[in-house]
């Protein structure tokens, strides 16, 4: 097969963003293994980090220049339009009527082009592993004609989307059905505020721009905490960050209504949350954080965030602590509690071990599909 330069075929485009204090900006992010590009809330400027920021427009093969070597490439489409990348994320025009950008995007998931970007990405440790535009460039990849590649992509297109066909509700689908809490807090039970049970603990963090800190996140419909990999001072958002405790029930201020709701681990001191995270602690030993996340994550505690949580647009619905010092949770007997806990604990390890078979699966036929395809199999 003919191959070609990857600068010859596409080029750097950077078009800087001028921010606007008016303005709500979406952040994208690029998944690893090729999962695709992912959009963080609308944040006013400030809650930008004190990187460059760059406009982001379809059709584009963006590179994470940190994350590259572990898949995290992606094409950019239609739903993309509108959004900022900061520097990190190296976005590359066609420049050339004889590609398809569909195509090489699916080159790169596959293990000839995953060892040429590790080839490029220098750095021994993980986090170091940089990619560079120019190593980009210098790559030599497959040039086939372009009804080929068109071929060839529509082909894996077909595939893919058969694999995936219910990507879309994996994320509703690893929460706990709502029938299995539901039928656990639908006992009578005494309730009692949040004001009375739990208490709002975090210590301020002075961020250093020359320090590395691992930022955490919460998932929705009650899916547990991310653990971001770390990232310099600078590269944090310019919101106030704080240190947490440990087995804290932990809350995000802009997705609590969607159970954005989690419990922290016992190790916690290496990581760092901005303002947008709340974490409470029990006042006394009549409340498990752990019976009230997953009381929070039921239809009834959803309930009574959405009310704490003003706003009709997603990004505006903040839920206010003094409102959510006023929602009930039930405190039923502590023995009570912890039975619910373990019961919903199985249930809900059973339900994402299901889940993960299932996507082990799913993965391994996009893995063969691809390599089949870039060697002549299909």
């Amino acid at each position: 097969m003919r191959t070609a330069r990857f600068g010859d075929l596409f080029q750097l485009e950077r078009i800087p963003l001028d921010p606007d204090p008016s303005e709500a900006y979406v952040q994208i992010g690029i998944r690893s293994f090729g999962r695709g590009i992912f959009h963080r809330p609308a944040v006013a400027p400030e809650g930008l980090s004190k990187l460059r920021y760059f406009c982001i427009n379809p059709g584009r093969i963006v590179f994470s220049n940190i994350m590259a070597w572990e898949g995290a490439i992606a094409l950019t489409g239609s739903q993309d339009e509108g959004t900022v990348g900061s520097q990190r994320f190296l976005s590359y025009a066609p420049i050339s009527r004889e590609v398809s950008p569909q195509y090489y995007n699916y080159f790169f998931q596959t293990e000839a082009g995953l060892r040429l970007v590790r080839s490029g990405s220098t750095g021994t440790v993980k986090r170091n592993q940089t990619l560079s535009p120019r190593v980009i460039e210098n790559f030599l990849v497959p040039f086939p004609s372009l009804d080929e590649q068109r071929r060839i992509a529509s082909l894996l297109d077909s595939i893919i989307r058969v694999t995936e066909a219910d990507s879309s509700t994996s994320q509703v689908e690893a929460a706990l059905p709502s029938s299995f809490l539901s039928a656990a807090f639908s006992g009578s039970a005494p309730t009692a505020k949040v004001k009375d049970l739990l208490f709002l603990s975090r210590q301020p963090v002075d961020v250093d721009n020359e320090t590395a800190y691992k930022a955490v996140g919460i998932r929705s419909f009650g899916k547990g905490m991310i653990f971001y990999p770390p990232s310099r001072g600078d590269q944090l958002s310019k919101l106030r960050y704080f240190k947490f405790p440990g087995e804290a029930l932990a809350i995000s201020n802009i997705k609590a209504w969607e159970g954005a709701v989690a419990v922290t681990p016992h190790a916690t001191s290496e990581y760092v949350a901005s303002n947008r995270f709340l974490f409470y602690l029990p006042k006394e030993d009549s409340i498990d954080v752990r019976f009230a996340c997953y009381y929070l994550i039921s239809e009834e505690g959803l309930y009574q965030i959405g009310l704490a949580s003003p706003g009709s647009a997603d990004r505006n619905r903040t839920l206010a602590v003094d409102r959510f010092a006023e929602v009930r949770i039930p405190v039923p007997p502590k023995d009570v509690q912890q039975r619910v806990v373990a019961m919903l604990d199985k249930v809900h390890k059973e339900w994402v071990q299901a889940l993960e078979r299932r996507n082990a699966l799913r993965a391994a036929l996009r893995s063969s599909a691809l390599n089949a395809a870039f060697t002549g199999k299909l």
